[in-house]
């Protein structure tokens, strides 16, 4: 087998393959076809040269692990197919940060694989909001959230899950953009390049959307969301998800991906009945949640009150703002003309999101 010079820098978009066992190799280059990667494969860690600091990622043979390494670095992935003790030991001997036993280890692997493809540093946030009842505005606040997060600097992915929402591209003026929609993406599966995401959906300025286009809108299947959702952690550094009501199972799945769940509820006694009936059908699912209550009470109903009954903290209220229905019409995102009382309220998330803020869970 050649040996390549240790003066040879790693290819883009390559992983570093240090073992001799044929079986490994064909493993460990399937799955990187299946992200976008190649495989520079060396028998041991002695000819891999400079490669080995240079990689970003090494996967190193158990049969390689053996022979000793050149120098303990990060990004080092002992690979094998026998879940033995050994396996461990050698993995702490060559300073592996994980170990990946073939094929039981699989799905795990080809993740690690997409992260590297995508060239993933630090994982994306993930935002969900959620209506306390039909009508209460949950798209109208996720759109201004991934528009403030987008004017910010931010890379941005709406997601539209909702069938029923009305369409996330009408409100935001993209319907005649370019792109993909779930038409076209509603039958992937495991896992998907966050490329495809960053350059085949409609986009402006940093936001980029998954929605439902002219087609008639279906239920989702929970591995497209799923692997959507990845894709987009991997790649963005904020994903907002428009979540429909239903508790059906894709909707478990995103919930379980999110980092806030922000449930929008207007300032009425049926509305904060119907949220608490959400909350406790989601909750357990859905991690930290805030509330958004959105006023005026037309009976007088306190933001404590609303609270209270729902069992959720409050993170902002949101005043009753008529600009928001012409915005729609004209295609203007909401959120974004001067003195929004929307932008007011989705500027402090997304910037506590961004900023890796932790949010309480939801009252149990």
């Amino acid at each position: 087998m050649r040996q390549d010079s240790p003066e040879v820098t790693p290819a883009a978009g390559a992983v570093l393959l240090v073992t001799a066992d044929a079986s490994v190799r064909e493993d460990v280059e399937r799955l990187a076809a299946a992200v976008g990667l190649t495989v520079e494969a060396v028998p041991e860690p002695g000819a891999a040269g400079r490669r080995w600091v240079e990689t970003p990622l090494v996967l190193l043979g158990r049969d390689a692990a053996g022979l000793g390494v050149p120098v303990r670095r990060s990004g080092v992935v002992l690979v094998g197919s026998v879940p033995d003790e050994a396996v461990w030991r050698l993995a702490v001997q060559s300073g592996c940060e994980a170990v990946a036993v073939l094929p039981a280890d699989e799905a795990w692997l080809l993740e690690r694989l997409a992260c590297e493809a995508d060239g993933a540093g630090t994982p994306g946030r993930v935002l969900g909001v959620l209506g306390g009842r039909g009508g209460a505005g949950a798209s109208t606040l996720a759109a201004g959230a991934a528009v403030a997060a987008a004017r910010s600097g931010a890379d941005v992915l709406l997601v539209d899950a909702d069938p029923a929402g009305g369409g996330l591209d009408l409100l935001l003026g993209l319907e005649s953009r370019p792109g993909l929609g779930w038409p076209d993406l509603r039958r992937v599966s495991g896992v998907l390049r966050g490329s495809l995401l960053r350059d085949g959906l409609p986009q402006d300025a940093g936001l980029r959307l998954l929605g439902w286009g002219a087609e008639p809108a279906e239920g989702l299947p929970v591995a497209a969301l799923e692997a959507v959702l990845d894709a987009g952690r991997r790649s963005q550094d904020l994903v907002v998800v428009d979540l429909p009501r239903s508790a059906d199972p894709a909707t478990v799945a995103a919930l379980w991906r999110l980092d806030l769940l922000l449930l929008v509820v207007p300032a009425e006694v049926r509305a904060a009945a119907t949220a608490a009936t959400t909350v406790a059908r989601v909750g357990p699912d859905a991690g930290a949640a805030q509330l958004v209550v959105r006023g005026p009470a037309p009976t007088g109903l306190t933001v404590e009150a609303v609270a209270d009954a729902v069992g959720l903290p409050v993170v902002a209220v949101w005043p009753d703002e008529p600009g928001l229905a012409v915005d729609a019409d004209r295609g203007v995102p909401p959120g974004t003309r001067p003195g929004s009382a929307l932008g007011s309220v989705v500027r402090p998330v997304v910037a506590g999101l961004l900023a890796d803020q932790a949010w309480p869970r939801a009252v149990a």
